[in-house]
């Protein structure tokens, strides 16, 4: 029992970096997504190869937002998109084949 509580307090010590399944490059200090991951939060919400975010945030802000980001929380960030601008409400998962909450994802 001992070495179970040890991992147990272990556990929420251990930090997963935020994750939404994306690749990307910096053109005109923004966000351009490169790839998509299959499976991935991103590819559920329906972000595509192209899209650009408009966070507000340089590339290297955002992506550690991304990263620093809870699994099981939500990110909120505008996408410009081949037919419009909109809000994602994108879950973070906590890696590749990680779960995700698909039932809370939404656009405005």
């Amino acid at each position: 029992m001992k070495k179970f509580l040890f991992l147990f307090l272990l556990l929420p010590t251990c930090g997963f970096a935020g994750y939404l399944g994306i690749d990307y490059t910096e053109k005109n200090g923004k966000v351009v997504l490169t790839k998509i991951d299959k499976k991935s939060p991103a590819e559920f919400y329906g972000l595509k190869v192209g899209d650009i975010i408009l966070s507000g945030l340089k590339p290297d802000a955002f992506i550690a937002s991304v990263k620093s980001a809870k699994p099981g929380s939500i990110l909120s960030f505008r996408v410009k998109t081949k037919t419009g601008e909109e809000t994602a409400h994108i879950p973070v998962s906590a890696g590749p084949g990680a779960p995700f909450a698909k039932d809370i994802m939404q656009a405005d």
